[in-house]
């Protein structure tokens, strides 16, 4: 109700009748108030009204006394219609505004003139839109639509900047038009014949070939369809100059598109400069660039981008087998010559026949068809088809995962007050169920695929269209210039903390030379900065960044890295390393993360420093592309490693001028990863992928490669790469005042328990891998083969140690730490072995050490880590290998323990930089404890990394331990690790073998079922995945993380259907397993957007030792189990190698999938 309505109600209550008169002024009716013919003051009725909440109304004002009330004539549109009417204003205007114009649009000063008429008379305005018939006293209140374009008319009249400015007369006259379709306006012949116009905001120009040495320069617009923008570029290329319009010719009808005068000033720099170099649009040198503001004008993007398009051809989608299975549209029938419709209240009755059979009899079923008995003879087997068909089409409510088929689930149910037992829906049959669980379950999926359509809003157009680079693949299609630099003196900048003690080191001062050099020599250059990890990477890119900064070159920047690193760089509690080391306000820094509009991107170039990861920029790499980076800098680069990933694509189609592509392990796989990298910092180096495989890596994957083979090829990579990269080793980098690394090799003698079991090992005859496996589990601790156990349980510390000699040694290397008061930590893989040395270091010292492995989330992660770094004086921690990764920092800790080995060198050594890096103010003491055959302990200390690796190599294998062995590989890998062009990362190859050929006489050959004794779980995972990826035909197999895979170990993408397994190295098998698998695939179905129609159970239990609850699920095809007699048909089928197993080392989690799935498409 509004207030006058309240007013009046109020007095209508009362003896006294309130009467309204208005007063029409120039700014404001005056609203006065009369009881009878006296006029009376908003105060004599503070009984009646509450006069504050009239001064505190949106639309009434109350006059200074306190009095009356004030309406603007701009309110009256805010009224409702009862308060209109109560107030009795006049009506709105009825008739036509005739608009005029003098002046020709273009060329001269255009004004508007407008007339007020209705029924031949015209009116005349008396106070804003109150108007006023000329010969009579009629008066109307203009509509609003009306009274706008008068005021706007008004506005530009008056305004001489804006009536003589050829875009600002279209622009006038483009509002006129459009209210023409929403009110009583009559235009003039002029006006009335305009084209129709589109008013551009925004040109972004394109370069396309037009010879083999230039490129046409043409503008278009995001305004613009594709058919509008090609006559455009038409037109524009016809006119002799830069014009205020362009007339376009779109089937037919004629579209004006105006421009500005910036955007005309912008057109007239690219009419003079219709063609461009291909070398200078390379380097940014041309008018083009240096006289348009990018700020008006974009370029539409880089010159390494063909264009918008599919990265690769997607297969058709795969039928969506789960939904055909659950939810087909017919019900069960049994074929005869009349079918019968199988219902369920048949199923009991025909279980019962089902149960009393015998194999390979038959019984008679009856069934009643609308009154008229029906007989068939059926045999068993056939009869437990049906039963499984009936059984199938029974469902739950639960079993639906879309809205719109449970509300029509539901309205079937309240048809019949819910009192049928199931419903019939769709040729399945719903059991009863609670009205408001199945509404709040609705209710619940609707909010799931509302969430959904929005995530797709952010992710699916990327699927769509991408940018297509020119990816030098198979044919050079760009390069830039490979001009030899010349390196003067360094020139550091000034806003590095120096107050603070903040320098650079000479090997930093190297290396931001090298990048001031080649920028000097062209802002259209690269390095590949390869450092050692530890020798600060990041302060020498920021050096750089710094110089630029001070020379008015920098803005906007780019810097992409994994999303656990930009903590690390830039902190807003002042902890990253921006902050670290320079000094405050030296780069105005924002971070890009999630989805962002055109418009938040394009605020970017506001910015010195962007900081991302690899997932944003590749959901906002079209956007981002149009901004021209003045340097793009990638740390951890061997994330772009594969060139045919939309991850790569989107940082190669960046416009980027310098680019810096970061990496200490430049190469992971194969030397196409470090094509890969040298192809976006340098593209045409390295020649094109299909000539760099023939030349270097085929000849790598010889099987008759010597060393010195290798040696040459490095050689030639190494001069072929030149000053483009960078590489420095701490150990010939360092100066003498740097901490030393010390590594100690500890030889210790097997307890005989560990002797027992490698003899038993050696004697089986199994596999290699399970012979290996068990042997290096074995030297850790013989606990770790025993598979049925665990846990290991606190108060049998004293049994731990004496089972294994090496544990014990760990005492006296702790004990040697706690002396000095330092901290250490210890390696190992196995999360078992994890638990026993927690276990014995609590016995031993009283404490209670923290353990970081994938389990640990990252919060808890980081806590473990900042304690650690906290506590004063001794202490330990326990890392595996895989959590020592990027961006850990541990050089509070000065002694590193590699309890058990890493296969990969590269890993091991990574592990240990987290404490040997700089920042580290300690001696550390890197020490390999390894089972040997000796008769008391042996240490060997090493003061250099060659003389460690030269005397390991030297050392007789006669006689030696599965641990030597293993030491030897590694050593060797250590040694090709130096030379990094000839290390591509694998965790097991064909040295392995060679090295463990004394000990079994099946080594090197397939696997066999007796591995799945002897390997572990996580082996167990890979084998599953390895083996049905070659059974269905996939390429795209995934192990999953060990944390949070919602009961699934292994996702398969198939185009005979989507798996999900779950494995169970175990004896016997129950259906706990096939829960996990219903569990998690709604999990992943949903956040994936997948069906899985298959849902396997893959385990070393033998037939006979299933239970029959999970058998049962298999007959009604819930599950498929692949037991142990399965699987030995599979490795009978598919010979595999150990290689295949140990070579799947990347877990993925269900980001990493969906990342997955959108780079390949899937």
């Amino acid at each position: 109700m509004g207030i006058i309505e309240r007013l009046f109600k109020k007095t209508k209550e009362t003896d006294k009748k309130l009467k309204l008169s208005l007063e029409y002024e120039e700014k404001y009716i005056k609203i006065i108030l009369k009881i009878g013919d006296k006029i009376i003051s908003l105060k004599d009725l503070k009984d009646e009204v509450d006069i504050s909440s009239l001064s505190k109304s949106d639309i009434f004002e109350v006059d200074e006394n306190g009095d009356t009330l004030l309406l603007d004539y701009d309110e009256i549109y805010s009224l409702d219609r009862s308060t209109l009417k109560l107030l009795k204003l006049p009506s709105f205007f009825p008739g036509i505004v005739y608009i005029d114009n003098k002046g020709y649009f273009g060329s001269s000063k255009v004004e508007f003139s407008y007339k007020i008429s209705f029924c031949l008379d015209e009116y005349h305005i008396v106070n804003a839109n109150y108007v006023e018939s000329i010969s009579s006293s009629e008066r109307y209140i203009l509509t609003k639509e009306q009274y706008d374009l008068i005021k706007l008319i008004n506005q530009y009249n008056n305004d001489d900047s804006k009536n003589k400015e050829a875009n600002e007369q279209y622009k006038m006259l483009n509002a006129i038009k459009d209210v023409s379709h929403k009110t009583n306006l009559l235009l003039n012949e002029t006006i009335k014949k305009e084209d129709d116009l589109v008013l551009l905001e925004n040109i972004e120009l394109d370069f396309l070939e037009s010879d083999e040495d230039y490129l046409e320069v043409v503008p278009q617009s995001s305004q613009l369809s594709e058919k509008q923008n090609k006559s455009l570029r038409e037109a524009f290329k016809k006119a002799n100059l830069s014009q205020n319009f362009y007339l376009l010719n779109i089937d037919n009808k004629k579209v004006k598109v105006v421009v500005n005068r910036e955007l005309k000033d912008a057109l007239k720099v690219v009419k003079s400069n219709e063609k461009i170099s291909k070398k200078d649009f390379v380097k940014r040198e041309s008018p083009i660039f240096e006289d348009i503001d990018s700020d008006i004008v974009e370029f539409n993007y880089g010159p390494r981008v063909i264009g918008l398009g599919y990265l690769n051809y997607r297969p058709s989608p795969a039928p969506n087998m789960s939904e055909m299975d659950w939810f087909t549209k017919e019900f069960p029938k049994i074929m005869t010559d009349t079918p019968i419709t199988l219902k369920p209240e048949h199923l009991n009755y025909m279980q019962d026949k089902f149960n009393n059979l015998e194999e390979f009899e038959e019984t008679e079923l009856k069934f009643d068809l609308e009154g008229e008995e029906k007989k068939l003879f059926i045999s068993k087997e056939n009869l437990a088809n049906e039963i499984k068909k009936l059984e199938n089409s029974i469902k739950d409510i639960t079993d639906y995962n879309k809205s719109k088929a449970l509300n029509e689930i539901i309205e079937l149910a309240e048809a019949d007050n819910y009192s049928q037992d199931y419903i019939a829906y769709k040729g399945n049959y719903i059991k009863k169920f609670d009205k408001n669980v199945a509404e709040q379950y609705r209710d619940d999926l609707r909010a799931i695929e509302i969430e959904k359509r929005e995530e797709k809003k952010n992710t699916t157009k990327e699927q769509e269209k991408v940018l297509i680079p020119k990816d030098n693949i198979e044919r050079l299609d760009y390069i830039e210039d490979m001009e030899k630099i010349t390196e003067e003196e360094v020139e550091l900048p000034s806003s590095l903390r120096y107050s603070d003690g903040i320098e650079l080191k000479e090997h930093q001062k190297e290396g931001l030379l090298r990048m001031q050099s080649l920028y000097k020599k062209s802002n259209v250059n690269g390095l590949l900065l390869c450092d050692d990890m530890g020798l600060g990477k990041t302060i020498q890119i920021l050096s750089f960044l710094a110089w630029l900064k001070e020379k008015e070159a920098l803005r906007p920047s780019l810097l992409i890295m994994p999303t656990s690193l930009i903590t690390n760089w830039y902190d807003e509690k002042n902890i990253g390393e921006i902050q670290k080391f320079f000094l405050d306000d030296t780069f105005k820094v924002k971070i890009l993360d999630g989805k962002k509009s055109r418009d938040e991107i394009s605020e970017l170039r506001n910015y010195d420093l962007v900081l991302t990861s690899y997932e944003s920029l590749r959901i906002n790499h079209k956007e981002t592309g149009y901004i021209e980076w003045k340097v793009v800098v990638c740390d951890e680069a061997q994330k772009m490693k594969n060139p045919k990933t939309l991850l790569t694509t989107a940082v190669k189609t960046q416009n980027a001028l310098f680019k810096i592509a970061c990496s200490a392990t430049p190469i992971e796989n194969t030397v196409v990863d470090l094509w890969c990298l040298t192809d976006f910092v340098k593209p045409g180096l390295l020649e094109t992928q299909k000539d760099f495989e023939k030349k270097y890596m085929k000849p790598l994957s010889a099987s008759d490669i010597n060393d010195e083979k290798r040696q040459e090829i490095n050689n030639k990579l190494s001069d072929l790469l030149g000053e483009f990269y960078l590489r420095r080793e701490k150990e010939k980098v360092l100066t003498s005042d740097f901490p030393k690394k010390i590594v100690i090799y500890d030889k210790i003698k097997p307890s005989s328990q560990q002797e027992d079991i490698i003899e038993k090992l050696k004697n089986t005859g199994k596999a290699a891998l399970a012979i290996i496996q068990g042997m290096i589990m074995t030297c850790s601790h013989p606990q770790l083969v025993d598979r049925d156990v665990d846990e290991v349980p606190l108060g049998s510390e004293e049994s731990l140690i004496e089972e294994a000699y090496k544990l014990e040694h760990i005492y006296t290397i702790l004990t040697e730490v706690k002396k000095k008061n330092e901290k250490a930590i210890i390696f190992t893989k196995y999360k078992k072995m994890q638990k026993i040395l927690w276990n014995v270091i609590k016995y031993w010292f009283d404490i209670e050490v923290g353990i970081v492995n994938g389990d640990a989330d990252k919060a808890s992660r980081r806590r473990i880590l900042d304690d650690f770094r906290k506590k004063e004086g001794f202490n330990a921690i326990i890392l595996s290998p895989e959590a020592a990764g990027v961006g850990l920092n541990i050089v509070e800790a000065n002694h590193v323990i590699h309890y058990t080995r890493h296969w990969n060198p590269a890993k091991e050594e990574q592990a240990t930089d987290r404490a040997y890096r700089i920042g580290q103010k300690k001696d550390v003491y890197v020490y390999y404890p390894i089972i040997s055959n000796v008769e008391k302990i042996e240490r060997d200390e090493y003061r250099s990394v060659d003389e460690w690796i030269r005397k390991q190599l030297e050392i007789d294998m006669t006689d030696s331990s599965p641990e030597e062995k293993l030491n030897r590989i590694i050593v060797k890998k250590k040694r090709m690790l130096k030379d990094f062009f000839l290390t591509c990362g694998g965790e097991f190859d064909d040295d392995m073998t060679k090295e463990f050929a004394a000990m079994s006489n099946e080594v090197g050959k397939d696997l066999s079922i007796e591995v799945i004794d002897n390997i572990d779980h996580m082996e167990f995972e890979k084998l599953a995945v390895v083996l049905l990826e070659k059974e269905f035909n996939s390429k795209y197999g995934l192990v999953t993380v060990k944390s949070g895979d919602k009961g699934i170990d292994g996702v398969i993408f198939s185009e005979k259907g989507n798996i999900l397994i779950q494995t169970k190295h175990t004896k016997r098998l129950d259906s706990n397993a096939a829960g996990d698998l219903f569990r998690g695939e709604k999990f992943y179905s949903d956040e994936l957007n997948k069906d899985f129609p298959k849902l396997i159970v893959f385990t070393s239990a033998s037939k006979n030792n299933i239970s029959e609850d999970i058998k049962q699920l298999e007959k009604m095809g819930k599950v498929e189990i692949y037991y142990r007699e399965k699987v030995t048909e599979l490795l009978n089928k598919y010979p595999t190698k150990i290689t295949e197993l140990v070579d799947r080392d990347k877990r993925y989690s269900i980001e990493d999938i969906k990342n997955y799935i959108i780079d390949r498409h899937i």
